[in-house]
């Protein structure tokens, strides 16, 4: 008896460990205001991705080559550019890395693969984190969930290809390739490292204490 016990207390702490925040997956953990230069302070929320550990700021950056798009996704990190504000339970969150344009490369680091791949950080949001299939998505169905902001457009990566091209991801379509770096027509999206400490579910501490002080009286009565 004693012995299932214990295996129950260790399955509920490996479930907890497991579990994750509230709605597995991408999560809004706050807010940051921005001021864009164009439409003036607005609020963007700020979605964690738990699987790749990475944060989204749903602003999209349309029409610019991708020198200036690399150049506003550094400047993002210039003090008080974002204004910040995390919701309590996520008050704790570690950010491990600076703003940046998504990495067009593979999880493992391998070269970028062009088609409709989820390899990379954006491909990984489209197919896995938003759920969309190859060749076709509008924006209601970009924006269904947690974004407000992402275009069925194509969106600059941080990688480049060589010297006049850089790799880019279609939101549109889930297509990944690399093209010119003056297109007539491309966005881009910030996205930021960090780590959430995953708390206990609820219940699940209290549901263990008891079956610990159930465990006691067991012993005792053997004794």
């Amino acid at each position: 008896m004693r012995n299932k016990i214990l295996q129950l207390i260790a399955t509920i702490a490996f479930l907890a460990a497991a579990a994750g925040p509230a709605g597995a997956g991408l999560a809004k953990i706050g807010e940051a205001v921005y001021d864009d230069g164009r439409s003036g302070e607005a609020a963007y929320s700020l979605i964690y991705d738990d699987e790749s550990n990475l944060v989204w700021l749903d602003y999209s950056h349309g029409s610019a080559d991708w020198q200036v798009m690399a150049d506003w996704a550094q400047g993002l990190n210039e003090p008080g550019v974002l204004i910040y504000y995390m919701f309590d339970e996520y008050r704790n969150f570690q950010w491990t890395g600076n703003w940046r344009l998504p990495d067009a490369r593979n999880a493992d680091n391998s070269s970028p693969d062009q088609g409709y791949a989820s390899g990379s950080e954006m491909g990984h949001l489209y197919y896995n984190s938003l759920g969309l299939g190859a060749g076709g998505a509008s924006e209601n169905e970009l924006n269904a969930g947690l974004f407000d902001h992402l275009n069925a457009d194509q969106y600059f990566s941080g990688t480049r290809e060589n010297e006049t091209m850089a790799w880019a991801f279609n939101l549109g379509n889930g297509y990944q390739a690399a093209i010119w770096d003056m297109p007539l027509r491309v966005s881009a999206i910030a996205v930021r490292e960090g780590t959430i400490e995953v708390p206990l579910p609820a219940g699940a501490g209290f549901l263990a204490g008891g079956l610990l002080i159930f465990i006691y009286p067991v012993r005792r009565r053997r004794k």
